[in-house]
């Protein structure tokens, strides 16, 4: 089981108050500067110089992002416990690349070299949905829309082609595992009542890639369904350097369980490989697009879990 990367600094100031002391860039800052083997240690010096004066209880909760082969999962590791009936619900969204040919992807499991090459592979939970595409492509050669008609083809690189065609950005090497597992996130929440401020800064995601975050929670099944984090659009793009960050406003506080029977369980942050976003789902599996032909989730962030 992988260590649990959360900080949760509960603080108690009015309203105002804390409005007017919480730098979010300072706090961010504090909370990667005080990060120690991935773990972060408590360290809040923007939200310290705020007065006590009663009102309305107020909390700043920091959570590490996990990096993330699927929803609630890392190679063959599930991450964490969830409540009953949920318990160590998983769904994967990638695989290793099989080189005998076939469309059936290799598992991603613990040990794999770092030079592993990421490819799409839909968890057999949603076999029943068809493939408008094979699994077992790598990542960066995700067939992608290239005309009005909506055919798909696999543009090149923006270096090897006329500035007048189609072209992928650039980079576009190949995605290993080392690459996709470098990933990281810090996401801080300021509640207030009924009401929630988030920023999350990410690191080492995949250079200028399609990116969408979303609430993940239990169904009364047992299994696990999505929505927009922070309403859509939910969408954004990372530097050429893989870093960014997003910020939202949000109708509660993500991590409040009180009265609610299906609780937010994780966030996850899908990369889409077909460049490609579907509003208010992740994916379009009724039309041959399951989670994982084209959608990657790259990051969790634990939310309501039952393990230390």
């Amino acid at each position: 089981m992988r260590n649990l990367f959360i900080l949760l600094l509960s603080l108690s100031f009015s309203a105002g108050a804390f409005a007017q002391s919480i730098n979010f860039a300072e706090v961010r800052a504090s909370a990667f500067a005080t990060s120690t083997n991935g773990i972060a240690t408590a360290s809040a010096s923007a939200s310290a110089s705020a007065s006590a004066s009663g009102g309305d209880s107020d909390s700043l909760q920091i959570i590490q992002g996990v990096p993330a082969t699927g929803a609630n999962i890392f190679l063959d590791q599930v991450l964490w416990q969830f409540p009953s009936p949920w318990d160590q619900v998983t769904v994967i969204s990638s695989g290793a690349f099989n080189p005998d040919g076939s469309d059936n992807a290799l598992d991603l499991v613990s040990g794999m070299p770092a030079n592993t090459l990421i490819v799409n592979k839909v968890d057999p939970v949603l076999a029943a949905f068809p493939n408008l595409f094979p699994q077992n492509i790598p990542l960066r050669d995700i067939p992608m829309f290239i005309n009005a008609a909506f055919d798909r083809g696999d543009p090149p690189s923006v270096f090897d082609a006329p500035r007048d065609e189609l072209t992928r950005s650039w980079p576009n090497v190949a995605i290993t595992l080392g690459e996709w597992q470098k990933a990281s996130g810090t996401m801080i929440m300021q509640c207030s009542g009924n009401d929630a401020s988030v920023s999350i800064t990410f690191r080492n995601l995949i250079p200028n890639g399609l990116y969408t975050i979303w609430a993940t929670s239990g169904t009364d099944e047992g299994g696990l369904t999505a929505v927009p984090f922070g309403g859509a659009p939910n969408v954004f793009v990372p530097d050429a350097n893989g870093n960014g960050t997003w910020e939202r406003e949000l109708n509660g506080c993500p991590t409040d369980t009180d009265g609610i029977d299906n609780p937010l369980l994780l966030l996850e942050v899908a990369y889409h490989s077909d460049n490609n976003i579907y509003g208010g789902v992740p994916d379009s599996a009724a039309e041959g697009l399951p989670f994982g032909l084209q959608t990657h989730t790259q990051l969790n962030f634990p939310i309501t879990i039952t393990n230390d």
